[in-house]
């Protein structure tokens, strides 16, 4: 019932009004065009009220949509922090790469391929091992130092 009232009704009234449309060429008088706009806007409301009525059935699942708003912002904001550690940490990758030409074979030559690798590797922790025994032939502080980008990024 949701599918049917969500897509196939507005792709049925969009062909309607198209079809009425192209039919004799622009409408002759404003109201006719109105009309067609009209039907689209009730379409919208029947589809709020549906919504309503469901909070009204079931007040539980209001209660979590409200959850749900309230939990985005402290999300924002976690993800917003995450990124400007991930960014301070490929700015500092980056600067070591200068120094150590093990770095620039495992892409840290680039703020972008620092922070693509932080992420990738750091936080998603895909093949984390490959990447911090690449690290350690080149240096051990460096591979010390993607441990700790790790710990903070995942387990606070």
């Amino acid at each position: 019932l949701m599918v049917l009232e969500t897509w196939i009704m507005q792709v049925i009234v969009f062909l309607i009004v198209d079809a009425t449309h192209r039919g004799d060429g622009p409408p002759q008088s404003g109201t006719d065009h109105f009309d067609k706009v009209s039907i689209l806007r009730v379409g919208r409301l029947l589809r709020l009220a549906r919504i309503v009525r469901l909070f009204k059935i079931f007040p539980q699942l209001f209660v979590l949509v409200r959850g749900m708003v309230l939990a985005m912002r402290s999300l924002f904001y976690t993800l917003l922090l995450l990124f400007l550690l991930t960014f301070s940490f490929a700015i500092v990758f980056t600067y070591l790469s200068d120094y150590s030409t093990g770095l620039v074979g495992l892409k840290f030559n680039t703020v972008s391929g620092s922070f693509w690798n932080l992420l990738i590797y750091g936080t998603f922790l895909d093949s984390v091992g490959e990447m911090l025994d690449g690290l350690k032939e080149t240096h051990m502080g460096l591979a010390l130092f993607f441990m700790i980008y790790i710990f903070i990024s995942n387990l606070t």
